[in-house]
């Protein structure tokens, strides 16, 4: 009663109670579908099969609108200006969803104050049911009824904007009493502007949303490329640290391999510098005959060494001036 304008239930009760207006009766009185009474109208008043006419270039200039990136809500007010005019109306408003499926108010044309309790009541049941909706003037049919206020349009439609079926807003739209009243015809054309404008705002929110999981995406790359970083900083300073530790080793070996020969040596002074004098032309024929391995200092520490065995041996023995006895040439061996 409130959507149409009306002041009381009694004038739909009456009609209801008549056989005349198609409801439900219960316990706690009747109950309509509020598309009923646009057929209702339309069987009893023949004035209102009237179709629109189709204005193309505004029509395509909503589709271009639509088409040119820009978002809905930033375009709403230019794109309900030509949807207005193509329904040949002057009043009218676009509520869009948010994600909590509640509508906000996004623009108004023709609308002054606070928005007429038609479109608000309209607005809220399309959103929740998905289905398109025509509010005829009921004085059409009989001017004894009694409205809350005569000046307020009293025609209205209201369309979903669905996608997958999701609502993600209503386009609603009314006519003044001096205007013919909306029909099925109109309702078409509303229903193919809603089609695009649904489309126009999923095509936004897909964008938003792959917008933030590319930001994500970015900002976790970031971080792997920052922590990569990091490892192979860390991996490049151990390594060098590794190769400064194996040269020291390296070098700490070579010491203690030439004091080992140098103590073979002072053992036993009749080869006194032997050892070096074989490692140096060792090394030399090893240059000659296989380039390859002269650099492996496992040759090098095997001519320094290769007397070490002097020194388990007992100076006596080693020393001795003359032959050596069976017992001393094992021990010698």
């Amino acid at each position: 009663a409130r959507w149409t304008g009306l002041d009381s239930t009694g004038w739909l009760e009456d009609r209801a109670a008549a056989g005349l207006l198609p409801s439900g009766a219960g316990r706690k009185g009747y109950s309509f579908d509020p598309r009923c009474l646009h057929k209702w109208l339309s069987a009893a008043d023949a004035s209102t099969v009237h179709l629109p006419r189709v204005d193309v270039n505004t029509l395509s200039e909503v589709s271009l609108a639509l088409a040119g990136g820009e978002r809905p809500d930033a375009v709403s007010r230019r794109i309900l200006d030509r949807a207005l005019k193509l329904l040949e109306s002057e009043c009218g408003a676009i509520f869009l969803t948010d994600d909590d499926s509640w509508l906000d108010l996004c623009a108004t044309t023709g609308i002054d104050s606070d928005l007429p309790e038609a479109l608000q009541g309209a607005a809220i049941w399309v959103a929740a049911s998905g289905e398109p909706l025509l509010l005829p003037d009921l004085r059409r049919v009989d001017d004894n009824v009694t409205f809350v206020d005569d000046g307020e349009p009293r025609d209205s439609l209201a369309v979903p904007f669905v996608v997958e079926d999701r609502v993600s807003g209503v386009l609603v739209a009314m006519r003044r009493r001096d205007q013919p009243p909306f029909n099925e015809g109109h309702l078409s054309l509303a229903t193919v502007l809603a089609t695009e404008l649904g489309l126009a705002i999923e095509r936004t929110r897909v964008h938003d949303s792959l917008g933030r999981r590319l930001s994500v995406a970015q900002d976790q790359l970031e971080k792997y490329a920052v922590d990569t970083r990091r490892l192979f900083g860390a991996e490049k300073a151990r390594a060098a640290e590794l190769r400064e530790a194996l040269h020291r080793l390296e070098d700490t070996y070579l010491a203690t391999v030439r004091g080992l020969a140098a103590a073979v040596e002072a053992k036993d002074e009749y080869t006194a510098g032997h050892l070096m004098r074989v490692t140096h032309y060792g090394l030399s024929i090893l240059e000659l005959i296989d380039p390859k391995s002269a650099g492996d200092p496992m040759f090098e520490y095997g001519f320094l060494l290769h007397d070490v065995g002097k020194m388990g041996v007992p100076d006596a023995v080693l020393q001795k001036e003359g032959p050596l006895g069976d017992d001393e040439w094992t021990l010698m061996r």
